[in-house]
């Protein structure tokens, strides 16, 4: 049974209010769109996040679209009460954070003048895109 709310909610955070054109993380756009079920539905949303936080992408062996499908049927299976719509959010989002990386990377390897694929410079690499796409925000 699909939770519809919990759907619109999870869309609201990754898009806001006005559907902006960058997939984000925007509690306050739950808050404002949800009012008081939005204490409800943000620790929920931020869950399933965490979810997909924890299924970070395979670099020597996924491209963006293989890591993407992963990551939606991942969420589908444990969250089967999403709709498409939200599932896709979740993609986009993720695509999106991923697109960030492998930018930040690519710099990451301008600056070191080599490849850098994994270990510590990838781990440190990781931990400053920590999935923090609040164009806002710094990462």
């Amino acid at each position: 049974m699909q939770d519809a709310k919990l759907s619109d909610a999870l869309v609201t955070y990754v898009w806001g209010t006005g559907g902006r054109s960058w997939p984000s993380r925007d509690p306050e756009a739950v808050q404002i769109r949800f009012a008081d079920d939005a204490l409800d539905l943000v620790p929920r949303i931020l869950a399933i996040f965490d979810l997909v936080d924890g299924a970070p992408p395979f670099w020597q062996t996924e491209d963006l679209a293989t890591a993407t499908d992963r990551i939606e049927g991942l969420v589908r299976d444990e969250h089967p009460e999403l709709s498409d719509d939200a599932i896709r959010a979740i993609a986009n989002q993720y695509s999106f954070t991923w697109k960030q990386t492998t930018s930040r990377l690519a710099e990451l390897r301008a600056v070191c003048g080599r490849s850098v694929r994994s270990g510590p410079a990838m781990q440190r690499l990781g931990t400053l895109t920590t999935w923090s796409t609040n164009p806002t925000q710094p990462a």
